[in-house]
């Protein structure tokens, strides 16, 4: 505060200064110029009358002595005469302004600044048509000016101590007083009566701004849960595109935090061409969205204005892989359920029409009926599946988990099998030891079963089927084992998809409907275990599965 009285006395002392050089520049030393300008037009006037009453001018002009510049100049603009100049030296007489006046109007004055002196010039036409100038030097101006300045010097240091001084006692003393006022209770301890208002007014503006405080700080919070509960990435940005809020989901897409990203320009966490290309969309709209890439999962990133006065902009990043996933495969499932039934359907419509229209002799009836049999139980067989699988993306599947010995589910779909393998000649085997898991007996029943019954329809004649169980820690693995057609490498990792098969003909020879695995697979997911599958064409394949004693000791799963 001291500074500001004293700085505020010296711009007071600065601005009356400035005023009196005005002052001076105006009054005095315009006078001065004034009275030296009409002292040399009355010197012009009495030269030039004698002038006029002379028959030789240059003669007369010559014998004058005088520190004044006396120039004569011809009618045509020529030097007539110049007691400052020699007569071969030719200037220019013609662009002194006195003299161009003179020409114009008969008469005319002039005045030059020079560094440390005033040229005060004065022209007039004389009777004969020549224009007589005369110039004198003063030096009178500049000393006023100088002994002003040093006057204006003197009472602007005078002013500045009496202003360090004033400031001083003056700050000391608002010091002293404000130093005895508890922030807390301003008003009972203000000891300046004039004070009491602003005192007052602090006290209750103190309590507002602690309650509002106290409010914001309630709202930031709320508000930030708010946001960072929210699984969709959320950005806000103020007209010049720095952002004001992130939460935690935006961050973690864009690769930064909270911190980092707030209060810095949008581009500086974010590079990706097709979110900046909607920050020039919005130049022209107030929303837009587009789909972006993040990794492997894909995002509906959405802009819209929120102030059209501002500007300010709110991105919200939506996760759309999921969606975009099960869309895909419900498309894909739509097709393959259809192309599945179509061809049980048309084979059916197809003997059915030869059997009404009589085309088939009455004793190969029995054969085409068979036919028309075993297309029929195919497409119960799977429509059945199918209404399997559906339960389980539902989840109405019964919930309810026991005890299960593995061995007694094993051997229970080994002898549905065998009759199946027998037809082969392939060997069913099983080893290891028994191992207990807590599931459901029915979705463990379809895993075994439907490993064990791809292992035998995929199987060649004299092959073998071997089913092992072991214990690990707390897990128990199921391993099936065949001596098959094998599966190519490429393609192992689609054989757990609806409707896959790798090859289709042979597949549909052995009556498959492509779902099994598939079932298997929701089936393990429901218990939270493993699978892996290790083959090679024409040598067979195992397939593994690690189930966890209990499911509820099994770690969270993370989505890819």
């Amino acid at each position: 505060m001291r500074k500001r009285i004293f700085w505020s006395g010296v711009a007071l002392s600065l601005l009356l200064s400035a005023i009196l050089v005005i002052l001076t520049e105006f009054a005095i030393i315009s006078s001065a110029e004034r009275q030296l300008s009409t002292s040399v037009s009355i010197k012009l006037e009495r030269l030039a009358t004698m002038l006029n009453n002379t028959d030789n001018d240059e003669e007369f002009l010559n014998n004058i002595l005088s520190d004044l510049r006396i120039i004569l100049v011809s009618e045509d603009g020529n030097k007539l005469f110049d007691n400052f100049e020699p007569l071969n030296r030719q200037e220019d007489y013609l662009k002194r302004p006195e003299i161009i006046e003179a020409f114009k109007k008969g008469g005319g004055v002039d005045i030059q600044k020079q560094n440390n002196y005033h040229l005060f010039s004065s022209a007039k036409k004389l009777k004969n048509n020549n224009i007589l100038s005369v110039t004198e030097r003063s030096y009178m101006i500049n000393e006023i000016r100088s002994k002003v300045y040093i006057y204006l010097t003197l009472l602007f240091i005078l002013i500045l101590f009496l202003t360090s001084g004033t400031s001083r006692y003056l700050t000391d003393k608002l010091i002293e007083g404000a130093n005895a006022v508890d922030i807390d209770n301003p008003v009972d301890t203000c000891k300046f009566e004039e004070f009491l208002p602003f005192a007052r007014n602090l006290y209750a503006k103190q309590n507002e701004l602690k309650d509002k405080i106290s409010q914001m700080v309630r709202q930031k919070t709320d508000i930030t849960s708010v946001f960072n509960s929210l699984g969709d990435g959320f950005i806000m940005l103020d007209k010049k595109m720095n952002i004001i809020s992130i939460n935690d989901s935006a961050c973690t897409l864009l690769g930064t935090t909270v911190d980092k990203a707030e209060g810095k320009p949008f581009h500086a966490i974010n590079r990706q061409k097709e979110i900046m290309q909607l920050l020039i969309n919005l130049e022209h709209q107030d929303y837009t969205f587009t789909i972006v890439s993040f990794g492997k999962r894909s995002y509906r990133v959405a802009a819209s204005i929120i102030d059209s006065d501002n500007k300010g902009i709110i991105f919200l990043f939506t996760d759309l892989t999921d969606k975009l996933a099960n869309e895909n495969l419900r498309k894909r499932f739509t097709a393959n359920v259809s192309h599945e039934l179509r061809t049980p359907l048309t084979t059916i419509s197809g003997y059915t029409e030869m059997l009404v229209s009589g085309m088939v002799k009455k004793k190969d009836h029995l054969v085409f009926l068979k036919r028309i049999n075993k297309e029929a139980n195919r497409m119960l067989k799977l429509v059945d599946d199918i209404l399997r699988l559906s339960r389980m993306d539902e989840g109405k599947i019964i919930s309810d988990m026991e005890p299960i010995k593995l061995t007694d589910i094993v051997d229970n779909c080994i002898e549905s099998l065998r009759p199946v393998a027998s037809k082969k000649n392939i060997s069913l085997e099983t080893y290891g030891n028994d191992c207990e898991i807590l599931g459901n007996p029915t979705l463990v029943g379809e895993i075994i079963f439907n490993l064990i019954d791809n292992a035998v329809k995929y199987n060649i004649v004299n092959g073998y089927v071997r089913v092992n169980i072991c214990s690990e820690g707390n897990k128990c693995i199921l391993t099936v084992e065949d001596s098959g057609i094998g599966i190519e490498e490429s393609k192992q990792d689609q054989i757990f998809e609806r409707f896959y098969r790798t090859d289709k003909s042979r597949s549909k020879d052995k009556g498959g409907t492509g779902l099994g695995l598939s079932i298997v697979k929701h089936a393990a997911e429901y218990h939270k275990a493993e699978l892996s599958v290790k083959s090679k064409l024409g040598q067979g394949t195992t397939i593994t599965v690690s189930f966890w004693r209990n499911p509820n000791d099994a770690p969270e799963q993370k989505k890819a």
